[in-house]
C-alpha cells in the first residue's frame, strides 16, 4: 500500500476555463519515496469547485490591496 501527498497545486484560467494542475510524492508505508514530482491537471466542470476558487482568490485580492 502506498500514501500520495499532495505537494503542490496552481489554478490557471484557460481558455477552456479553470484549470488546475498538482503535482504529488507517492510514499510506501515506510515513508521511503516511490515517485515523486508527478504532474496532473483538469479543467473545472464542477460548480462547486468553481465557487471554492472563487473564495481563494476573492481572499487573494484582499491580501494584496
Amino acid at each position: 500500500m502506498s500514501i500520495k501527498k499532495l505537494t503542490g497545486f496552481a489554478v490557471v484560467t484557460a481558455a477552456d476555463g479553470k484549470r488546475v494542475s498538482y503535482n504529488w510524492t507517492e510514499l510506501d508505508e515506510d515513508g521511503n519515496t516511490i515517485s515523486k514530482n508527478n504532474l496532473a491537471s483538469f479543467t473545472v466542470m464542477d460548480d462547486s469547485i468553481t465557487s471554492a476558487i472563487s473564495t481563494i482568490e476573492e481572499f487573494i485580492k484582499l491580501r494584496i490591496k
